[in-house]
């Protein structure tokens, strides 16, 4: 068979599939534990925390200078996760585009990864970003609208092969009629990480020793995360770097949950914080506020 690492697919695939960073310690992979709203008490997030998906980056990308500050909050071996911004994955008329400045019109090309000046200032804007947080992974979530049609496939493996990935993990999380089947083939054509929910009828867990980016989502969830599906977490864990964020009601607590399963320390219940921000633009304030 033809070595094709030298190809683009290949390429995109063996980033992908590199091989899991180790903590500090160097004896095991890293787990980065964290939530997708940082809560009204940072300093206490930052403290028992290790990772933070951003939502505000999804709605309009913060001031730079903005983003330096939270990343200076933020203990050094901390993963910041960016949200991409909406106008990369989602069309005009989407929820989201309520909250910003100067929203593009309908007919714009933007959303659905276009190859449009738009989507690339988009991008830059997103990187840009992930850099001033010394971010380790960008997440791009996509609609139900974009469906798993060829001509999707198609502009979303032309969008990531222009990307200089400058280090970071590529996190995609597709919403809508995807089967876990479909988007896990194309992430591996594509060197993507599929985000995977492990409460979720559907979930199919990711290969022994391939990075793994789990989120527990809350909508239709009711009552505390069992077991069974957190420990899954820590036995991937023990093979290859893995991210489990928490987008549920009591998120805080949950994740806390999982750190005491790991035998850190034991969770507590002073903290009383909702989910991160969703699609529909309800949720966080102005950007100074990320909690």
């Amino acid at each position: 068979m033809a070595d094709d690492r030298q190809s683009p697919v290949g390429r995109q695939r063996d980033l992908g599939r590199r091989a899991p960073a180790r903590a500090d310690d160097g004896r095991a992979p890293a787990l980065w534990i964290g939530c997708c709203s940082l809560g009204p008490r940072p300093a206490r997030y930052f403290h028992r925390h290790t990772a933070l998906e951003l939502q505000q980056t999804f709605f309009e990308p913060p001031r730079e200078a903005v983003l330096s500050r939270l990343r200076g909050q933020a203990p050094p071996r901390f993963a910041f996760v960016v949200r991409a911004f909406q106008l990369i994955t989602h069309e005009p008329g989407s929820p989201g585009y309520r909250r910003l400045r100067d929203a593009p019109r309908a007919g714009d090309a933007c959303g659905h990864f276009r190859e449009s000046e738009l989507v690339k200032a988009a991008t830059a804007r997103t990187w840009a970003a992930a850099r001033a947080l010394g971010a380790t992974a960008i997440l791009f979530e996509t609609p139900a609208s974009f469906s798993p049609s060829a001509a999707h496939r198609e502009r979303l493996a032309r969008y990531v092969e222009q990307l200089d990935r400058e280090g970071l993990h590529l996190i995609w999380d597709p919403r809508g009629v995807w089967s876990a089947g479909a988007a896990s083939a194309l992430c591996d054509e594509l060197g993507l990480v599929l985000c995977r929910d492990p409460g979720a009828p559907d979930f199919a867990p990711p290969e022994a020793g391939e990075l793994a980016y789990f989120k527990l989502q809350g909508m239709g969830r009711q009552g505390p995360i069992s077991e069974d599906v957190l420990l899954p977490i820590l036995e991937h864990a023990q093979g290859a770097e893995t991210y489990c964020l928490f987008n549920t009601v009591d998120q805080l607590r949950d994740a806390e949950r999982l750190e005491a399963l790991l035998g850190d320390e034991d969770g507590d219940d002073d903290d009383d914080d909702g989910p991160g921000d969703d699609e529909d633009g309800r949720g966080e304030g102005d950007e100074e506020r990320f909690g």
